[in-house]
């Protein structure tokens, strides 16, 4: 009987945080920017300030995406700003009453991440390290794919009309 030997896992060592194939279709300036910015920073050697443009343009592309499909984050009465908890709350019920589980679960897996994602905005005793700050894309990286594609899509339709 042959003995089982499993593999060595490689370390992903990458040097940047997202993918330089990950392209932002929802014409923001300012995602770009941050995208552009998180695409060619080296987050290992600066997990904190990369943690938190990935909170930032996290926000930043969830709000856009329901303005673009005319689904807009409501805001709250009395309340200047819309925050990301809203924001998430309302992904997560948008793909719920949707049936899309998969992008549901995704937004239910940050919800458990948004804590320490705040907590290094807010707190000055709390820190990222470079696997916080990759751990927390690679959560967050199937939705982005799922939310750029979205908008292509709809944006090939109205160009075909």
């Amino acid at each position: 009987v042959d003995k089982f030997t499993p593999k060595k896992i490689k370390a992903d060592l990458r040097k940047f945080l997202i993918p330089s194939t990950i392209n932002s279709t929802l014409e923001s300036p300012a995602i770009a920017r941050v995208l552009e910015e998180l695409q060619t920073v080296n987050y290992r050697k600066f997990p904190n300030i990369s943690a938190d443009a990935l909170r930032s343009i996290l926000e930043g592309v969830l709000k856009k995406y329901f303005d673009r499909i005319g689904n807009s984050v409501p805001k709250k009465k009395g309340v200047k700003f819309t925050y990301l908890q809203d924001v998430l709350s309302h992904a997560k019920k948008y793909f719920n009453d949707n049936n899309n589980q998969e992008m549901k679960q995704i937004i239910e897996r940050i919800e458990v991440n948004k804590n320490f994602l705040e907590m290094i905005n807010h707190n000055p005793s709390v820190f990222s390290t470079p696997d916080n700050t990759k751990d927390s894309w690679d959560i967050m990286q199937e939705l982005f794919i799922f939310v750029f594609n979205d908008i292509e899509k709809i944006n090939n339709k109205k160009n075909k009309l």
